[in-house]
């Protein structure tokens, strides 16, 4: 398998694509940080929001970090992170999440949007949101097996099926909630997770209905 290809400058569709920091507070009362990637996207008032997975806000039950389940306690929103400098900081004022992914923690809904104190999407643009298909796509965010909180990009094909996508894109923990890019650069879905027993990873895949619940 190819090595994630190093984004050495951060360009459309990639500058759209941020780094986030959930917080929590576990039962020992101490704070316990998780990375994720996410996206810029328009709800219906042109208002610049974060697309990224249901799981970096919203954690579905207890875990190894003793982590209760429930939303986070905050989270950081970087724009433009690169060799760890980054080149504006906002913070979330409200997140939201399918009830589907409360009661379930299916990947099938695995997304949620996050509400910016600041917009950071002003001077970078938002990415499109786009029905899911089977296809070749991109897949980008901030692995953290990677020095300097850098963001990657690699490539392959995507499968659709019962609103999943799967690929064996090489991916890592911190680029859940990567938007799923295909050629024309719009998202498709947002990565999820990955399978060690079949080396497949998975993506929520983005529909009508979808869409409409992230823009409203």
């Amino acid at each position: 398998m190819d090595e994630p290809k190093f984004l050495i400058s951060i360009s459309n569709p990639y500058k759209q694509t941020v780094y986030l920091e959930s917080l929590y507070l576990n039962i020992l009362n101490e704070l316990v940080v998780y990375r994720c990637s996410g996206s810029f996207f328009l709800d219906n008032l042109a208002q610049g929001k974060v697309l990224t997975s249901a799981h970096c806000v919203y954690n579905v039950e207890m875990n190894e970090e003793l982590v209760p389940r429930g939303y986070i306690l905050g989270m950081a929103v970087y724009k433009g992170m690169k060799d760890g400098v980054h080149d504006e900081v906002s913070y979330a004022k409200s997140v939201k999440i399918p009830s589907e992914y409360v009661n379930g923690g299916q990947i099938v809904n695995d997304l949620g949007v996050v509400t910016m104190s600041d917009d950071l999407s002003i001077g970078a643009g938002a990415l499109y949101l786009e029905n899911a298909s089977s296809q070749t796509v991109k897949i980008g965010g901030y692995p953290a097996d990677k020095p300097n909180y850098n963001q990657y990009i690699m490539s392959g094909s995507a499968n659709l099926g019962n609103g999943v996508l799967d690929y064996t894109i090489d991916t890592y923990g911190g680029q859940s909630g990567a938007p799923i890019l295909n050629n024309a650069n719009n998202v498709i879905g947002v990565h999820s997770s990955g399978s060690k027993d079949n080396q497949k990873n998975y993506g929520t895949a983005l529909n009508p209905l979808k869409i409409l619940f992230l823009k409203q």
